[in-house]
Order: C-alpha cells, then sequence, then structure tokens
C-alpha cells in the first residue's frame, strides 16, 4: 500500500467511526407522551399511493431535552408498497444531532417476523446539495428490511436528539396539515418549558394546537388534525404553498430576528490580516481615493476570484466563515462572500451590511412568521445617505456596469443585519435586465437560390452578465453548434456562415450578438400551395403554459422579464398582411404586437414584459384567454400560390385608413398656426438701416448660407413628417398598443411639435425672401421655441415606457435637442452680430403692397413716411 494512501484512509475509518458513534439503538425517551392511537380507523382507498398507507405518524418535540422523537406504522397494501416502503431511513448532521433507534418491527398477521439489530444499521454520505457546490456534512443512516410482503405492517421509532447551537437555543418549526397518502392516526406535540413564550401564526386555515400543562411542561399538541391531500402544481411561484400549515417561533418580532443575526456575524468584529490589509491597501492606491472605483474593484474580486463554495456544517449552515479565512481559501458560499465584501468596504470607512434575503418567498416574505430559518441567501447593501442603499450580490459573476447600476435580482424584502434594525426593510432591485432579438430574413421566391437569416441579439444588465456566463461556461463552438440546432427545428438545412461576431459593452453592461445563417430552401409544397412558418419562439418560451393550472392557484412568471422579438421578412416580392396592432395590459404583464407592411418588407415586433412574479387567483381566468390570443399570434403561415403576391398593402392592417382625430388635431394647430403668422407678419421694426436705405439690398456671403439652412430643415422636416405618417390608422392604432392613451398624448403632443416647426420654417423663408426687418427677432424667437419644445417633449417622453419598436424615445428626444441647440447658438450669434445682416432685412410691413419696389431717395422717403403714418 501506497504510503501517500494511509492518511486518506485514516481520516475515511475516523470519519465512519465518529458517524457510527451518533447512530445507537435505545430504550425510547421516558418523557413521551401516550397517544390514544385507534388501529381500527380504515382508510380511503382512492388516496393511497407508493402502494402502503400510515396507519400512524407521531411526532413529539421536546424542547427541553432538544430531542425530536418519531414513531410511524407503514401499512404494505401491494407490490408496489413493498417497493417503496422496505426502507427506514433518518437524515441527521453528525456535528450536533445523535440518532437512537428504538424500535423497527415487521408485524405480519398479528405476529413478530422481524425486529431491528445493530448489524442491519448502515451510514453513509448524504451530501444531496453537491452538485450546487454546497456541503453540509450530512449524513444518511438506514435500515434495508428484509422479507416484506404484501400486508406486513412495519412499525417504526426513531429519535434525534441535538438542536443546531447556530440558534442559541431559540426554537422555531413550522408543522404541515397534508398528506401524499393515506394517515389514519396523525399527532404532532411540542413539549416546552413553562415560562418560555411562542408565537404562532397560521396559513391557509391551519388548526391551532390544544394547549394544556403537566408537571413543569407546557404542552401543544394536534391530535388527528384534517389532513389535506396533496397534489402537485407545477407553474405555481416558490412562494406558494396552497396547504394549511402553522409556524411557531420563539422569535417575537424581526428585531430579534436582526439581533440574532448581528450575533452571528459577531457585530462585524474580525480581524483583518496582512494580506487582506495589503490587498485593500493595492485597491485605494489604483482608484486613488474614487470610493466607487473601490467597490467596484473590491465588488469584482469577491464575485470573480471567490468561488462560491459552500462548508455548511454545523453552526456555518448559518454562521459564516471569518473573511481572513475566507480571503485566504478563496472560497465561501452566500454568507461567507458578503461578509468578506463587508468587511473589506469597512476598511475604507464605507458603510455596507449582509442583508438575509429569501429567493423564494420575495414580497411574500413580509407575511411569514419571524424566524432566523426564514432566509436561503445573502447579499450585501451598500449605505449611500440616509435610507439610500445599494444593493450588491457577492455570489454573481462576470457582472458588469457602473455599482450605480448593477443588477440584482427582484428580491423585493430582506432583513438587514444592522444595529437598530427593527423590521424587514425594502430590497431596491438593481439596474435592468432586457433582451432583444432581431431576425432578419432575406427570403427567395422558390427554387430561386437560398434564403437568408441575420440575428442580432442585445443583451442589457442582468440579461447580459448570464450571457458572459454561458460564454465562459461553454465553448464558442458548442454555443454555435446549438443555435444551429435551435433554428434547424424550424429551418431543415440551415447552416452557419460566419463565426458569431460580439460586441461587449462593459461600461453600459450591454452585449450585443451577431448571427448569420444561409437557409437552402424556406418554403415547402402542400397542396399544391408553397409555404414557409415563422413563429416568435423567445416570447412563447417565456409565456407558461396555464392549460393544466387550476384556477385555485397563481401562475408563476418570470420576472423580471424584459423581451422584445423583432421578425423583419423582406419577402420576394410585395405582400399583404392583414392583423392588427394587438396591447394586452393588466397588472402583472404586458404584451404587445406591432405588425407594419412596406412594400415587400414585413415586419413582426413582439415585447414581452412582467410586472410581478405571478398571476394572481383572481385573474387566472383572464390570463388564460390572454395566453390563447398571445400565443394565436406568435406563429405565421406566409403561402404564395404559385409565387403570385398577396393583394398589396403598405401600412399593415388599417395603415391605409385615414385617421381623422390624427387630422382634427393637425387642422386646429394649423388654424391656429395661421393665425399667429397674420399677427407676426403685421408687425415691423424700424431699423436704422431702412432710414439710410439707397438702393435694394441684396441677399449675399453667409446670409445665403442661412437661407439654405432653412430650406434644408424643412426639407428634412417635410420627410421626416412624411414618414411617420401620422394621418395612418395604422400609425394611431400602433401608439394605442405600445402605450396607451399616454402614448396618444405624446403623439399629439409630437405631431403638434412638427407642424410648428414646419409652419414656423415657412414662415421664416418668407420673411427670409421678402427681406422682413422682422426676420431677425422671428429667426430667434422661433429657435428659442424649438429648443424649448424639445426639452419639454424629451422630459415627457423619458416619463413614460413606451415599446421598444419606435426606438430609444428619451435618446432621440436628447439628441433632437442638442441639435436645436448647437443650431441656435451659432446662427443666433451670426444674426445678432451680423452687420450684413442689419443692411438686408430692412422693409416694414406695408398694406400698399411690397416696400421693396422703386429705388433712390424718393422712394426711401416715401416708404418712411408710410412706415411712421402706420
Amino acid at each position: 500500500m501506497s504510503a501517500r494512501l494511509v492518511p486518506f484512509l485514516l481520516c475515511i475509518l475516523c470519519n465512519v467511526l465518529y458517524a457510527s458513534e451518533k447512530v445507537s439503538i435505545k430504550p425510547a425517551p421516558s418523557w413521551l407522551l401516550k397517544m390514544h392511537v385507534d388501529l381500527n380507523r380504515k382508510p380511503n382507498q382512492r388516496n393511497i399511493s407508493d402502494g402502503y398507507y400510515m396507519e400512524l405518524s407521531d411526532n413529539q418535540v421536546n424542547i427541553s431535552q432538544q430531542t425530536s422523537y418519531f414513531h410511524f406504522i407503514r401499512h404494505i397494501v401491494n407490490e408496489s408498497g413493498v417497493q417503496n416502503g422496505s426502507e427506514v431511513s433518518v437524515t441527521f448532521a453528525p456535528a450536533y444531532e445523535n440518532v437512537s433507534f428504538h424500535e423497527i418491527t415487521i408485524w405480519r398477521e398479528g405476529k413478530v417476523v422481524s425486529t431491528l439489530s445493530k448489524e442491519q444499521i448502515k451510514i453513509a454520505e448524504e451530501e444531496s446539495d453537491a452538485s450546487s457546490y454546497q456541503y453540509n456534512g450530512t449524513k444518511r443512516t438506514y435500515v434495508l428490511l428484509k422479507d416484506v410482503r404484501k400486508d406486513d405492517r412495519i412499525e417504526v421509532a426513531y429519535s434525534v436528539k441535538g438542536f443546531n447551537p447556530v440558534f442559541s437555543g431559540k426554537y422555531e418549526s413550522e408543522f404541515y396539515f397534508v398528506k401524499t397518502t393515506e394517515i389514519c392516526n396523525y399527532f404532532r406535540t411540542v413539549i416546552a418549558p413553562k415560562g418560555r413564550t411562542f408565537y404562532f401564526k397560521y396559513f391557509d386555515h391551519a388548526p391551532a394546537p390544544v394547549e394544556s400543562d403537566q408537571g413543569n411542561d407546557h404542552i401543544y399538541q394536534w391530535d388527528n388534525p384534517e389532513l389535506k391531500l396533496y397534489e402537485s402544481e407545477n407553474n405555481t411561484p416558490g412562494w406558494y404553498y396552497g396547504y394549511p400549515y402553522a409556524s411557531m417561533t420563539e422569535y417575537s418580532n424581526w428585531k430579534d430576528v436582526a439581533d440574532w443575526g448581528l450575533q452571528t456575524f459577531k457585530n462585524y468584529d474580525y480581524n483583518i490580516s496582512g494580506a487582506l490589509k495589503e490587498k485593500i491597501a493595492q485597491w485605494n492606491k489604483e482608484t486613488a481615493g474614487d470610493q466607487d472605483a473601490f467597490i467596484e474593484k473590491a465588488l469584482q474580486f469577491v464575485q470573480n476570484q471567490v468561488r462560491y463554495l459552500g462548508l455548511e456544517m454545523g453552526e456555518n449552515t448559518h454562521k459564516p466563515h471569518s473573511p481572513d479565512e475566507v480571503f485566504k481559501n478563496r472560497f465561501g458560499d452566500c454568507k461567507d462572500k458578503s461578509l468578506l465584501l463587508t468587511a473589506i468596504l469597512k476598511q475604507q470607512n464605507i458603510s455596507a451590511y449582509v442583508v438575509l434575503v429569501n429567493t423564494n418567498m420575495r414580497s411574500k416574505l413580509t407575511e411569514s412568521a419571524p424566524g432566523a430559518t426564514q432566509f436561503n441567501h445573502a447579499i450585501v447593501a451598500i449605505e449611500r445617505s440616509d435610507d439610500l442603499y445599494i444593493y450588491v450580490d457577492p455570489t454573481f459573476t462576470h457582472q458588469m456596469g457602473s455599482i450605480a447600476n448593477i443588477y440584482v435580482p427582484a428580491f423585493e424584502w430582506g432583513l438587514m443585519l444592522r444595529k437598530g434594525t427593527n423590521d424587514l426593510s425594502r430590497v431596491v432591485q438593481g439596474g435592468i435586465t432586457s433582451t432583444a432579438v432581431k431576425e432578419t430574413f432575406y427570403i427567395t421566391a422558390k427554387g430561386k437560390g437560398e434564403s437568408r437569416m441575420e440575428v442580432q441579439s442585445e443583451y442589457k444588465g442582468g440579461a447580459a452578465d448570464d450571457m458572459r456566463s454561458t460564454f465562459s461556461e461553454n465553448s464558442f463552438r458548442d454555443l454555435e453548434d446549438s443555435y444551429v440546432k435551435y433554428y434547424a427545428k424550424s429551418y431543415e438545412g440551415i447552416k452557419q456562415t460566419n463565426e458569431f461576431k460580439i460586441v461587449d459593452d462593459s461600461l453600459a453592461n450591454k452585449l450585443t450578438i451577431n448571427k448569420y445563417y444561409t437557409i437552402p430552401q424556406m418554403w415547402t409544397t402542400e397542396n399544391g400551395v408553397d409555404k414557409f412558418n415563422v413563429t416568435s419562439f423567445p416570447i412563447y418560451n417565456s409565456l407558461p403554459n396555464p392549460t393544466t393550472l387550476t384556477t385555485d392557484v397563481p401562475q408563476v412568471l418570470e420576472f423580471p422579464l424584459n423581451i422584445q422579438h423583432t421578425l423583419s421578412l423582406n419577402m420576394p416580392s410585395e405582400w399583404s398582411f392583414d392583423y392588427d396592432p394587438v396591447r394586452i395590459s393588466t397588472d402583472s404583464y404586458e404584451f404587445v404586437f406591432l405588425p407594419s407592411v412596406v412594400g415587400n418588407k414585413i415586419e413582426l415586433v413582439y415585447s414581452l414584459k412582467t410586472l410581478k412574479d405571478h398571476v394572481p387567483v383572481k385573474d387566472l381566468a383572464a390570463y388564460k384567454e390572454d395566453y390563447k390570443k398571445m400565443v394565436d399570434l406568435l406563429e405565421f403561415k406566409f403561402t404564395s400560390n404559385g409565387n403570385v403576391p398577396s393583394k398589396k398593402q403598405t401600412h399593415g392592417v388599417s395603415g391605409d385608413a385615414f385617421n381623422t382625430w390624427s387630422a382634427l388635431y393637425a387642422a386646429v394647430a394649423l388654424a391656429l398656426f395661421f393665425l399667429l403668422f397674420i399677427y407676426l407678419n403685421k408687425q415691423s421694426v424700424h431699423t436704422e438701416a431702412f432710414q439710410h436705405w439707397h438702393e435694394e439690398p441684396r441677399l449675399t456671403g453667409w446670409v445665403i448660407v442661412l437661407g439654405i439652412t432653412l430650406g434644408l430643415s424643412l426639407l428634412l422636416n417635410v420627410v421626416s413628417f412624411v414618414k411617420i405618417n401620422y394621418f395612418s390608422n395604422g400609425s394611431w392604432e400602433a401608439i394605442t398598443a405600445s402605450g396607451g392613451k399616454t402614448m396618444q398624448f405624446i403623439y399629439v403632443f409630437e405631431l403638434v411639435c412638427f407642424l410648428f416647426r414646419i409652419c414656423g420654417l415657412i414662415a421664416l423663408l418668407y420673411w427670409y425672401f421678402q427681406k422682413r426687418d422682422i426676420f431677425p427677432r422671428m429667426f430667434i424667437g422661433f429657435n428659442v421655441n424649438v429648443i424649448m419644445l424639445s426639452f419639454l417633449l424629451t422630459t415627457t417622453y423619458s416619463t413614460v415606457k413606451s415599446n421598444p419598436t419606435f426606438g430609444d424615445l428619451t435618446k432621440n428626444g436628447v439628441t433632437s435637442t442638442a441639435r436645436a441647440f448647437f443650431y441656435a447658438a451659432i446662427w443666433i450669434t451670426y444674426v445678432l452680430r451680423s452687420e450684413q445682416v442689419k443692411r438686408t432685412f430692412i422693409y416694414p410691413f406695408s398694406k400698399k403692397g411690397k416696400a421693396n419696389q422703386g429705388n433712390g431717395n424718393r422712394v426711401a422717403e416715401a416708404l418712411e413716411e408710410e412706415f411712421k403714418n402706420e
């Protein structure tokens, strides 16, 4: 035997011996209460599952003895019961628990055919969470029963002694009144010392225990309460249980739990070693006093350089390892990594605190009974100012973006381990997560060669973080192959033509992937008709199917979810598409479908956003109807009989229809602008240049350039106005589907702003060519108003969340405002300072005709006199 194997084998032997000392055969505890068991009770045969039922299920907990006693009788009714019920196993934590078997007896026809022997007891490792990199040190002791037959009764009694010392003797538990098979006699008992106070909370009409005194103990007992038969529901949110249960706890409120948490985390009082201090000093030097830069560097170190691995044995199920130990080992679980980050930040006098959260309960955590076991995760809150925190999750990897907008899931509520914490606090979700996929098809007619497909996927915030993790765990070749197989389900023979092109904007936390494919033949022939299908799989895969869900349970939704999918089809000829825009909006989700057709290009834009993690029971019937509507819009079959194009349609369903509301708003605005023009046109400015006018002024030099800019501006505005098509009923419906009445208001406001710019530019050009004296003043006033309206419109954009189909409205508004500002800054300065402008625009308003007819001093004097008379 190799000398190197000796220490290893000795370690295994010691571990087995240690565990074996924790399992024994002993008499039942003397403190047990006697239950009134009626073995003549018969089960409901319809409710028996797994081939056996329970004649007895008795669980008694003695808090002062820190012992849980279990006694059950399993009645085998068929061969499936022989298979499923012939093993007795107990999982325990040897760090603080002992298992004592009191009895394992097989009864057959009223006689004992088998009893427990020490040789039957086996012990095995029970690291059920090892695949998640969590090791809790638990063991499983088990007994494999021999010669079990149909109609045998298996009676088992055992005790587990020892409570986790991390809870400092405080007791909390939950009791569930549910059964997976028939139970004839059901008892649950808690024996507590008198003087200790417990708090109960009941859910789904759970029964309260019967209380009594016995000596120095106070008894809480459930004696054959009604049990609800368990039925599995797969599409319910993680917090939903749906069966009656009761919580029993010694924590009177969340302050008690927070105090326990602070004590468990030693009030953050840990010594920091030289090695960790050196690392902190290095980061401090690199960031030159920039606090946010330091936080980002420390967070990325804990996230990416300290791997996730939990040694959750004994007290360490809830007690963290010291920051020095985690830093040295370079591994830790969520509480270890959170404490390490907190300790690092506190070394820089940055206030940071561990926050306990529950990834399943989320908003429902506020309805739970206070308890230390109500949490399954830990994150960090970094204080920015009083009652303002940024939340980060040190267990994430490959996160990008600034600390101000870093993504954190919607945990919603948590318990901050900070002095003075009295209650749960809201965990503000940080950053965003969104996915936008655009699939562009270039479709050839059948028999005319290959079609092409280009896919652009844009991931932001949390979605970008997830994609980076995917890239780090998989080879690009495997990813490319997986996408080809994914698309091959819809497009036979599809091939990738170029490698993925990936652009990673780490500062904005945005990841863009471009993929390129050829499709040998898009078309298939069925009954003499050529056809092909397109489906919005990103939306379809994100919509949970509620058809198998009962109407009295909530429907789970992925949350947060914000996904947009665009199908852009460049057809071989002009096509029709006779569907209306659709918008479905509820308190739980928003779905938008926006189709458009321009010539041979069909564009189908989908978006789906969840607003909470479930559809409430009261809305489930409506969701089932909405689901049918949404799914019906996700797949379309395109046909061409002999490749003959369908009826031409230029703007989708109702694009040809004229929207009277838009026309009415435009008519009112044009009438007001015309009246304004009449009023302004009559204004005049008595200029010194006009008084000394001797000859006709000419448009020359930079004045001509100014006129050209006005003409180009008018042309661009008219083109944009026509392109948007404000008077199309399809455009109006698309706007309504995107944002309802709010977007309708913005749509009208934008229409009026466009008309103002167009009418204003026409008026300015009129005054420009007439060389009117009011031109400089009107030019300045017009540009100032354009800037103000652009700013107001941009502000309005920022207050709404429109559909991504219309692009980033706020960004476009900022660009437009900046462009207007720079144009005005340059040309207003010129108009104010230019002597040429003062000499050119000199003619006042005249009721008798144009003021620029004739020449010489005589005409000038006549005009000046007329001007004075007016």
